[in-house]
């Protein structure tokens, strides 16, 4: 019915609609009206239809109204609107608003609609409100917001709080500007497919942070229950004095995706916000660029669970400067991808804020992986990065750290020890060698009842006159080094060949043997504690 400019009044439709006035209802699936012009207020509030309403490429001067009505079916394909009221209706077949011009809002607050919601090329603007007002919404399939929404007023622009949406929700490639308050503000919304953001462009306007409202980001999914997928790939999303996504507590049963998104915003909270979300697969960042934060962090993943792993580039955070990525209390069960070890260690010590729990975590996957070089790299690199910046260490703590990480790496490599104690030989070697070839602190001690003999065997040769030989074998001086540094190990040489003093000057001789003795006790014992893992830092 209808054609060209025609107009149809919209008390003669209602009429018609309800079989009023001497009409009888028109057949299913309902009235179909073409290219028509509809004057005058067209209200079915309240109102149980028994057949369908198709308005397709009409023009509509006054907002539909249809409120708590019920309605088989409503179609309003490329026709341009006023506005559409709809709040707690029920569409029992879908609602199709493909290609719609909207000059007003789109109100369906608490609407049940059977079947698939469209959306699809709408282009929908409200000077003063939000554009579509979907709090509450129950869709029994799809939710399709492939348009163009623009809001006004400080409302925000596309509200979804609390919906129900059965399949997906697609708002692929749409562009959503809000004039104050979120673009998208979807918080505690249930999707039961995925919920596919990708490509999206949302801009948004808040106050800096100065208040704590809902609507202090670009896009909102605070609370959200997901399904299926979550995708923000190649999303675009920038807020004026407000974060760009606002997830915290968000629900993803498979993988989040924000490959490629961009992100900028302007809170001195952050940027992007994820701060207790469950995910059951991956959380994809690579190619993603997060810039802003006012100074403050730019990325909060801070007691994030994933249930496989992570994936990450190390220009995550665009922003110059440290503490830009809070990862502390995020878990996940593979070897995160994006960045090899090194490039993970630099990215934990240069771009994110310092918690000891993300380089442990990163630890324990590599370990479970069998890749324990790797584990201990980081480990390593967690208690360097505790040296470097302090974070409250008393002077003796700072001092235990730089000692362990000297001598046994923290505890991780205990092979420094070793080199230690190795190092300790020789030196105790050379002393014992240096003291025979220049003082006679090096001597053969003279047993009871024996006559003394030279180093040659040479019975009273080279005898002193406290009745002690002056000479031992060189053999017998290396081993007495290697005793000195090693106290649990007998050679048996001590008895041919000993440190003895007999003026002031040996005496010094004797004294510095001690020290490879200390130093080897020392070394031993850091050794067994590193290798039975007693000595490693908490």
């Amino acid at each position: 019915m209808g054609a060209g400019d025609d107009v149809v009044r919209a008390d003669v439709l209602r009429d018609l609609l309800l079989g009023r006035n001497g009409m009888e209802p028109p057949p299913q699936p309902g009235v179909i009206l073409n290219g028509v012009r509809l004057a005058g207020v067209m209200d079915l509030r309240g109102m149980e239809l028994g057949v369908g309403l198709f308005l397709e490429d009409c023009t509509v001067l006054q907002p539909i109204k249809v409120s708590h009505a019920r309605i088989p079916r409503l179609v309003l394909t490329r026709s341009k609107l006023a506005g559409l009221e709809a709040n707690d209706a029920r569409i029992d077949n879908g609602l199709d608003a493909r290609e719609i011009i909207c000059t007003g809002p789109v109100e369906l607050h608490g609407t049940r609609i059977g079947g698939q919601t469209n959306f699809t090329g709408a282009r929908i603007s409200a000077s003063t409100r939000v554009a579509l007002l979907a709090d509450d919404l129950r869709s029994d399939g799809d939710l399709l917001l492939r348009a163009s929404f623009r809001g006004g007023g400080g409302a925000g622009a596309v509200r979804l709080v609390g919906a129900t949406v059965e399949g997906n929700l697609d708002l692929v490639g749409a562009e959503i500007a809000a004039d104050g308050g979120a673009a998208l503000l979807a918080e505690r919304a249930d999707v039961g497919g995925n919920l596919l953001l990708r490509g999206l462009r949302a801009r948004g306007r808040g106050d800096g942070g100065r208040s704590d409202a809902a609507e202090a980001a670009v896009v909102v999914l605070r609370g959200a229950t997901v399904r299926g997928q979550l995708s923000l790939e190649g999303a675009d999303l920038t807020g004026e004095g407000m974060c760009a996504l606002a997830a915290e507590g968000v629900r993803a049963e498979t993988d989040v995706f924000l490959t490629r998104m961009r992100a900028t915003g302007a809170h001195p909270d952050g940027v992007v916000w994820f701060t207790g979300a469950e995910i059951g697969g991956s959380l994809v960042c690579d190619g993603a660029t997060v810039t802003g934060g006012a100074g403050g962090r730019a990325v909060d993943l801070r007691m994030v669970t994933l249930g496989r792993t992570l994936s990450m580039r190390p220009d995550l955070a665009g922003t110059s400067g440290r503490d830009l990525v809070a990862l502390d209390g995020l878990t996940y069960r593979m070897v995160p991808h994006g960045m090899t070890c090194a490039e993970w260690i630099a990215f934990l010590r240069d771009r994110a804020c310092y918690a000891a729990q993300p380089y442990r975590q990163l630890a324990d996957v590599y370990t479970a992986a069998g890749w324990d070089d790797d584990a201990r790299k980081v480990l390593i690199a967690q208690q360097d990065d505790l040296l470097a910046g302090g974070r409250g260490l008393s002077s003796a703590e700072r001092l235990r750290l730089r000692v362990l990480r000297i001598v046994l790496g923290y505890g991780y490599q205990t092979w420094r020890a070793l080199v230690g104690l190795a190092l300790t030989i020789v030196a105790a070697v050379i002393l014992t060698i240096m003291a025979a070839q220049t003082t006679d602190a090096v001597q053969v001690p003279q047993r009871p009842g024996v006559a003394p003999a030279t180093a040659s065997g040479e019975a009273a040769s080279g005898q002193g006159e406290d009745g002690r030989t002056r000479d031992c074998q060189f053999v017998d001086q290396v081993g007495l080094g290697i005793e000195l540094a090693i106290p649990l190990l007998n050679t048996t040489r001590r008895t041919r060949c000993n440190l003895i003093a007999t003026s002031s000057g040996e005496q010094w001789i004797v004294a510095a043997g001690w020290a490879p003795q200390f130093l080897g006790w020392a070394f031993a014992t850091l050794f067994v504690a590193g290798y039975t893992k007693l000595i490693r830092p908490a």
